[in-house]
């Protein structure tokens, strides 16, 4: 498997490890500086706040939805 590929593995199992409940808080902000890591320079800083704001937004998705029901 290429490095590309791996790289975008990687990518994704770090947003399914946000998917889980209990640890998301911790996870928003170890996952951000994970993915500033991966992807050096400007592409990496990118991903690793728009992986933190994705996550933040879907814990305050999940928190409106809660308080709807």
């Amino acid at each position: 498997m290429s490095k590309k590929y791996k790289k975008l593995v990687l990518s994704i199992v770090l947003d399914l490890i946000g998917l889980i409940p209990l640890i998301d808080i911790i996870w928003a902000p170890l996952s951000g500086y994970i993915m500033t890591k991966l992807y050096k320079g400007t592409k990496g800083k990118v991903a690793g706040i728009i992986g933190y704001i994705a996550m933040y937004l879907r814990k305050v998705k999940q928190k409106m939805m809660v308080k709807l029901l």
